[in-house]
């Protein structure tokens, strides 16, 4: 017969896991962007260590936004949870307007050191 403390233990290891999982944020500055007006794009989470996320190149393809980090190469790095935030302008990137619709999806990704995602 399993102790209730192995079964308590055993309910909670799920928890634990999910507590790992990073989440990141998104949001546009103004929070409510005018048609036609520029518009910034936040993006917040918390980090693995503690050197700030390198942001890489937005990009705009018909109505999809992206947006990608990777971590900065050949730094060394403290082992904490470290919060970021960092801020892009979509409206510069080449691409930007084509939507008919001005609807635009923001897709977010944590790419490696070959830019292939990780998240």
């Amino acid at each position: 017969m399993i102790s209730p403390k192995w079964w308590l233990l055993s309910l909670l290891a799920p928890f634990g896991a999910l507590a790992q999982v990073s989440l990141h944020r998104i949001e546009t500055i103004p929070a409510e962007p005018v048609p036609g007006s520029a518009f910034q794009i936040k993006v917040t989470g918390t980090w693995p260590d503690t050197c700030a996320p390198e942001v890489l190149p937005t990009y705009v393809s018909g109505n999809t936004i992206d947006v990608a980090i990777r971590a900065q190469a050949e730094q060394i790095c403290g082992s904490a949870l470290t919060p970021y935030s960092v801020i892009v302008d979509p409206t510069r990137a080449a691409g930007f307007g084509q939507s008919t619709n001005g609807v635009y999806r923001v897709r977010f990704s944590v790419k490696d050191a070959a830019n292939q995602p990780t998240l």
